[in-house]
Order: C-alpha cells, then structure tokens, then sequence
C-alpha cells in the first residue's frame, strides 16, 4: 500500500467513524506493503476477507461476490487498491451495500492513474464520476445510497499515485457527519452530498499538469541559455541542445562523455576537466535520452566552467551501454583525437597535457594511462575496489576512459559491438588496424 492511500485511509476513520460503530469490513485485505487494519480505531471489530489466504486475510472467499454475511451486518467497509483488479466490480459494490447496515459508510480507494499491476489481472482506473456511476447503479438496482464525498488525491512525495476515494452512505434517516476528508487533504474534482458540481475542479491530471509544467520549465531553461546555446536535430533518430563556447578555435581533442542520470558525477568530471592543465579540448556530454533535471545541471555547469562545452539528449533511451552514443561521437568528431568516457569518471589535472603531449611527440595512434578502478576483481585480478589497474590495450585489460585515439583510426572501425563487452570490442578492433601506440606509466584517471 503506497503512503496517500494509507493516509486517506486513516482520515477517514478519523473523521467519518461514529460512536455507535462496532463492525468493520475490509475488501480485499491482503496485506501488500500495509493494510488499513494498523489505523482502524481501537474498539472496532475488524474482517479481513480476499480470494486468497496472506497476512490481514480473515476470510478466504469462495465466491468473490457472494459474502457469508447476514444482510446489514458491518457499520463500516473499506476497500484499498482492489477495485481496479475486480473485474464485475459493480456486482462488488451491490453485494458490500448488502451487508452494510443503515448509516454505515463504504469507503473506497482505487487508482486514477500508474502502471500496470496485475493481481492477478489490472482491469480498471477510476475518474472523479465514477462515484456518481455506482450511486446511480445502486438506485437502478433497488439500493438506496449516497455519495458523501469523492476526490481524486494528490501523488505524495516522490510517489506516482494519484487515488480517486469515494465514501458512500447508506441512509437511515439522519444526516451524514459533516467532516469530510477532502477538506484535510490536498485534491481535486471534489463532489460533496447535497452539492452541484466540483470544488476545486482541474480537467487536467496531475501527470498532465507536471508534464505541463516540466514542459515550460524545458522551454525557459533553453530560453535562459539561448544567447550562448542552439538546438538542432539531427539526420538520425537524436536531437541536440547545445552550448558553445570557443568553437571556432582549433582544437586536437574532443572529450565525449555518455551519461545517464549521474547528476552528482557529472559535476565532479566537469570539474577535473575544468582543472586541467592543457584545456585545448572540446567537451560533449552526450545524456541517453531526455531528462530535465540533467538538462538544468548542465546548463548550471556551463555558466561556470570556461571550458568548450555542449550538450546534447539522444530523443529517447537507447539503453545499451551508451555504446549508440558513441558510435556517433566517432562519426561526429572533427577534432585529430578523440576520448570516449563515461560521467562516472575523472580525471587528473594533467591527464590531457601528458596523453597529448605524448601523441604529438611520437605519432602515437592510441595512447593509454594507468587507473585506479572502483570494482571488485577489475579484469578479473584479484584486487579489491579502489585498486591501481595497471591498462593494457587488450579486452579485459583497459577501461573505455583511459585511452585517446587518433578520430580517422577510431572511425575505420566505428563502434559496432552494442553488448555489455562493446568496449573491449572497441580496443580489440583498434588493435586489429595495427595502430601505433604507447602508454604513459601514470594513474591519471579515477573509474568512481
């Protein structure tokens, strides 16, 4: 059971129970994750019943609409997260006003929203009239009952949610309490007994209402960043949003950088870059799909560093590695060199002064430096996390960070392995050319 539906569950007992209330109903009360049986009020007898026996199951149901109860017999029901999985739930409803006594309450809680949760099946999601829906099926049915109240909640913190409730009354001539839980917490489309229309109406969803709302702040961060940035998309599936700062400068190296949601990385590669001793390098970050919160970082980042910098979202997740974002950082360098590495690496301040450095000196095609490597057994050597990795440019022996290569040698083999392994495929294939190379005995990168 997620937070607001146990929340809602426990305003409700605490508004709507009523002194004369002894008997206790739960529909569906398998304890998934909680149960509204840890906020039922003390004194109340409490059933649980469900089509299979669990924790909080009293009662395991022959028949899911058929209850060995006599008519009238519970002051309360309450059902949580079992609607949507009920797939006659109309007959449901008919068969819980039966054994509801005259003034007892049906509470009901089902999903508006959220993905696909079978138990065993996922058939429904509720709007805010459905409680006017099962009013009207119940008097068409020869039940008198009324809807008190009914909302759709708002998503709790870092949940996905949202809950329509909906808490009916069978009538016995008295008026209903007057609290009701929708003036307790936060919701829209609210319907109250004995009034017209919604408080707080909202057409749209909540999801529709955040996408709305990420949208425009998507839109005023490029807008924030448009006098120095420019999107553009490119030929393939990809767009790009960039940032460009000395471009036009000649530069022998570009810096390509995968990520994928390493937000507090992220900043600590930018920063070792920034750091460098020889920063005649063009940096990319290159992120596997799209992501706002990235977005907003980056563009933090590149109002702080002085480096050539750009960033740009793949369209959608390609989820292999970032192994597709590299082969296109192959075809797309223009730069002699080139250094493919991931947002969870950094490097030291004169990582890009030595690799260049001995390049240029001995036309060296690839050239590789020592680590320090955060795995377990990196290649399989017996050594702990956070160990020197001495590099060797063969499968096994080298990281996809600890090498430059010269851009026409890294294009004649691309980057066509999309497996886990890609990256040693990529080495074996530089390898396989007969390109010249050399290594610098020195750590002068981190894998974090």
């Amino acid at each position: 059971m997620h937070a607001s539906a146990l929340e809602y569950g426990r305003k409700f007992f605490e508004i709507h129970t009523d002194a004369g209330f002894e008997r206790v109903l739960d529909i569906g009360s398998l304890d998934i994750n909680g149960s509204l049986r840890s906020v039922c009020p003390p004194g109340l007898a409490y059933t649980g019943i469900d089509l299979s026996a669990g924790k909080g199951v009293d009662l395991v149901l022959n028949d899911p609409y058929a209850y060995p109860f006599p008519d009238g017999h519970f002051h309360m029901i309450v059902s949580t997260s079992c609607f949507e999985h009920d797939a006659f739930f109309w007959i449901t409803f008919l068969e819980a006003l039966r054994v509801l006594a005259p003034g007892g309450l049906f509470y009901i809680n089902a999903p508006s929203n959220g993905f696909y949760h079978g138990h065993p099946f996922d058939h429904w999601r509720f709007f805010p009239d459905a409680g006017l829906a099962l009013q009207r099926w119940a008097e068409r049915s020869g039940v008198a009952v009324d809807l008190v109240e009914s909302f759709t909640g708002e998503r709790a913190a870092g949940e996905f949610w949202n809950d329509l409730v909906m808490v009916f009354r069978k009538p016995d001539g008295r008026p209903a309490r007057p609290g009701r839980i929708a003036d307790a917490i936060a919701c829209t489309n609210i319907r109250r007994l004995g009034q017209d229309g919604f408080d707080r109406p909202s057409q749209l969803t909540e999801d529709m209402r955040l996408i709305a709302s990420m949208r425009a702040e998507v839109a005023a961060l490029r807008a924030a960043v448009a006098p120095a940035c420019r999107s553009e998309p490119l030929p393939d599936d990809s767009f790009w949003c960039f940032r460009h700062r000395n471009k036009t400068e000649r530069m022998p190296l570009t810096i390509y950088v995968v990520s994928y949601r390493r937000y507090a990385q992220i900043t600590c590669l930018v920063h070792s870059l920034q750091s460098q001793t020889d920063r005649s390098f063009h940096l990319v970050i290159m992120h596997d799909g799209p992501d706002p919160e990235m977005l907003r970082l980056l563009s933090k980042l590149s109002h702080e560093t002085t480096l050539s910098f750009e960033f740009r979202f793949s369209r959608a997740r390609h989820n292999d590695y970032g192994h597709s974002l590299r082969a296109e950082a192959i075809r797309d360098c223009e730069t002699d060199y080139l250094l493919l590495t991931n947002d969870d690496n950094y490097y030291v301040p004169k990582f890009v002064e030595l690799m260049l450095k001995a390049a240029r000196q001995h036309e060296l095609d690839l050239v590789l430096c020592d680590m320090v490597h955060s795995h377990e057994r990196p290649g399989g050597r017996p050594v702990g996390s956070y160990a020197a990795f001495p590099t060797h440019p063969s499968p096994g022996n080298s990281d996809i960070g600890c090498f430059i290569a010269r851009t026409e040698r890294a294009r004649q083999v691309g980057f066509r392995d999309k497996r886990s392994i890609g990256d040693a495929t990529y080495i074996a294939d530089l390898m396989a050319l007969g390109v010249k190379w050399g290594k610098i005995e020195k750590i002068l990168f981190i894998h974090n």
